[in-house]
């Protein structure tokens, strides 16, 4: 009896990932209650397909537009700091601006203290097909404490175009 080999499927993606990553260099006071957006000072993106659609009089962003005929997944993580004494739970997720609709699940950031509450966060994740040009925001969906917090380092996203897989 023999033993034949078998060819094993070797699954291949297309070169090269396409993404785009942004993320706070310096800390950002804003507004956090519901329905504000999360707010990012630093782009980078090697995607024409994945840009921001524009950036605030302080030039921060919160806005990222998606081409048409793609799969995305977005990422995003939020690091507050509250100025009081205050606890903090917000949850936040991504919002599809042009369709005025919240997609995908939510992230959340939970602590207390005394003084200058700090929090790092669960992420909010979300995969969708851009059926036109779509602008997304991270938005609050909740939001206890104060009205303004400080976005700190920690505060980033990701989108990744998922490209075809091949088997």
């Amino acid at each position: 009896m023999t033993q034949e080999i078998a060819e094993r499927p070797i699954p291949k993606v297309e070169l090269p990932i396409k993404y785009a990553l942004g993320w706070v260099h310096e800390a950002i006071d804003k507004p956090f209650t519901v329905g504000d957006p999360v707010f990012w000072n630093r782009l980078e993106s090697n995607s024409a397909s994945i840009t921001t659609s524009g950036t605030t009089s302080g030039g921060e962003y919160s806005q990222i537009k998606l081409k048409p005929g793609k799969v995305y997944k977005l990422t995003g993580f939020v690091s507050l700091e509250i100025g009081s004494q205050a606890v903090i739970r917000s949850r936040f997720q991504w919002f599809n601006v042009t369709k005025n609709t919240y997609v995908g699940a939510e992230g959340g950031t939970s602590d207390e203290n005394t003084n200058w509450t700090l929090s790092g966060s669960a992420p909010a994740l979300a995969y969708v097909e851009a059926d036109e040009e779509t602008i997304f925001e991270l938005r609050a969906n909740f939001q206890g404490g104060d009205d303004t917090v400080r976005f700190l380092y920690g505060t980033t996203f990701e989108v990744q175009h998922l490209q075809n897989m091949k088997i």
